[in-house]
């Protein structure tokens, strides 16, 4: 039976809170994850191997924060219209029939919803090669511009795209293992995990920063709120 992507759609609307912007959507989600993070490294009413379970879900968690905030990302380029419109032809594995394309025309979802619903969000090279093509450049030439690039570096360091590439990287290696292993002998530290998941925070805040340069001129700078 084929999927029903409208269906998945709007399922997943069902999930989410669909008032405010895209910052603030994503930090309803990100802010518990960074306090759960640190109260679960501070907390002595946990075992030290009950923590250690513990610490290995937050790639998970991450993961699954970033994957909502770009397919909003990539839906809200899309339907802003040319050029990310057109650009949007560069990708060649969307698969859907008519019954999509009718419901965007009866306007229950969005042409941006339908085609970022099926970008592969596998790897943080996965996520390069989405933005890139809707930017018609390479991400990271993106965000590294002289408006972002400073912040970036004041977190970490000169080299923080390499840095943060890597982190991303290992981030979504580790929730693949954690998500489809036993992997009875990976553990993740306290402090690795807390960075894993700020270079994911980073990542984010630097994409709406370029947002807000593209699409969102005069809109509040993301701030984490918790």
């Amino acid at each position: 039976m084929p999927r029903d992507y409208v269906a998945e759609i709007l399922d997943k609307r069902t999930r989410v809170h669909l008032s405010g912007p895209r910052w603030e959507r994503f930090n309803r989600r990100i802010m518990p994850i960074m306090h759960a993070s640190v109260e679960l490294a501070n907390t002595k009413a946990l075992t030290a191997k009950t923590k250690a379970e513990l610490f290995r879900y937050f790639p998970v968690a991450m993961v699954a924060a970033l994957e909502g905030f770009f397919r909003m990302v990539y839906a809200d380029l899309i339907n802003t219209g040319e050029p990310y419109s057109g650009r949007a032809q560069g990708f060649r594995d969307l698969k859907f029939g008519a019954g999509p394309i009718v419901a965007v025309q009866g306007k229950k979802i969005s042409a941006g919803e339908l085609i970022a619903h099926q970008l592969p969000h596998n790897s943080f090279a996965n996520v390069e090669a989405n933005m890139s093509v809707l930017l018609g450049k390479t991400f990271r030439s993106a965000i590294t511009i002289d408006g972002i690039a400073p912040f970036a570096a004041l977190a970490r360091g000169k080299n923080f795209f390499a840095s943060m590439a890597s982190d991303l990287a290992e981030m979504f290696r580790v929730r693949h293992v954690f998500c489809h292993e036993l992997a009875t002998k990976v553990t993740l530290s306290p402090a690795r995990a807390y960075q894993l998941c700020q270079a994911g925070v980073l990542l984010a805040i630097m994409t709406d920063m370029l947002m807000m340069e593209l699409l969102d001129k005069g809109k509040p700078f993301p701030v984490i709120k918790g």
